[in-house]
């Protein structure tokens, strides 16, 4: 099947029609899966706008491409509902063959129920091919093709515990040595990000990554069971302050997480995310009443006057020469 046959079913466009429903939690994966995490597709994203909680669909896989620029995943058949593919270009209804194993490998056909001789291979390393004392948390999926005349590969190693893909971008991280390490999923890119020295901590929300570089910080807050709040991803400098909500993303077992990498406290990850909050609110003040009255709401509700105390004593604690002690030492509670 030549490339311009293969793009259609990449790229069209197939609006989804309903919610998940509790039966999915219980669907049996049709290809390989994530032992040690799971994966999860944008469902509502008229949410973001709204303010409210974001819902998604769990997927079985996710090949990220290495520009981080596109991604495919499979959700399977449940019930009455045909399995389909999850794509930056939007959902399409698809066939999944069974697998075909060769050495090291399984592949998977997916292909178009309107037209056979139109398909994907999906291509997995096999999971006893992985390396045993790595996190090995996603599924393995290498590669995406069409006989010998197409290719996308995939972001996948041992390493990965988090991916999270937006319109044009996409971020990862991954566990090495006990370091966690930030980067661009971009492998092209000169100027490809890297943040080292992760801190990782988990609440009833959710899950946090915490990244900081001199004045600089990033905050990834992903929840195993596909609800994440508005601002899930946030990429902080003194001058600036922006958000972003994931169109897909994986997360490794946050159990793993909190046995394997570097972690901080909630407590102090919770102050860390309202101190930015409180401090933007405290530079907004002005002559509009019902705006310092909506901020007057927000301030109690995030708890700011309890903020200086706490981040007192993370400044005390936090380990001379950290990437936390200087984010800390620059960012202090602006009201005070």
């Amino acid at each position: 099947m030549k490339t311009s046959s293969v793009l259609p079913l990449l790229t069209g466009l197939l609006a989804l029609t309903a919610p998940a429903s509790a039966s999915e939690e219980n669907a049996a994966p049709h290809t390989q899966t994530a032992n040690n995490g799971s994966y999860w597709g944008l469902y509502n994203s008229g949410a973001v706008a709204a303010g409210r909680e974001t819902v998604y669909r769990e997927i079985e896989n996710l090949c990220l491409t290495t520009d981080g620029r596109r991604y495919f995943g499979i959700h399977p058949a449940v019930g009455d509902q045909p399995a389909f593919a999850v794509t930056e270009g939007g959902a399409l209804p698809v066939t999944i063959g069974p697998v075909d194993a060769s050495a090291g490998k399984r592949h998977y056909k997916i292909s178009n129920p309107e037209n056979p001789e139109e398909f994907l291979m999906m291509n997995f390393i096999a999971p006893g091919m992985r390396e045993q004392e790595l996190p090995s948390a996603t599924a393995g999926l290498l590669s995406i093709t069409s006989g010998e005349e197409y290719q996308i590969d995939c972001v996948d190693n041992d390493r990965i515990v988090m991916m999270a893909a937006f319109e044009k971008s996409a971020l990862i991280v991954t566990l090495e040595d006990g370091d966690m390490i930030l980067r661009e999923a971009d492998t092209s890119s000169a100027s490809r990000m890297e943040v080292r020295g992760g801190l990782f901590s988990s609440d009833a929300n959710g899950s946090i990554f915490h990244f900081f570089d001199d004045d600089r910080r990033v905050s990834i807050d992903l929840s195993a069971a596909g609800l994440i709040r508005e601002e899930a991803i946030v990429l902080e400098s003194l001058t600036s302050r922006d958000s972003a909500v994931p169109e897909v993303y994986f997360l490794a077992n946050p159990q793993m997480l909190a046995e394997r990498a570097p972690t901080i406290s909630p407590e102090t990850g919770s102050m860390i995310n309202r101190l930015s909050t409180c401090n933007h609110f405290a530079g907004e003040a002005s002559e509009d009443a019902e705006r310092n009255a909506q901020i007057k709401v927000r301030w109690e509700e995030l708890q700011c006057d309890a903020v200086p105390a706490q981040y007192a004593s993370a400044l005390a604690a936090a380990e001379d020469g950290s990437p936390l002690k200087t984010y800390l030492a620059v960012n202090s509670p602006n009201w005070m």
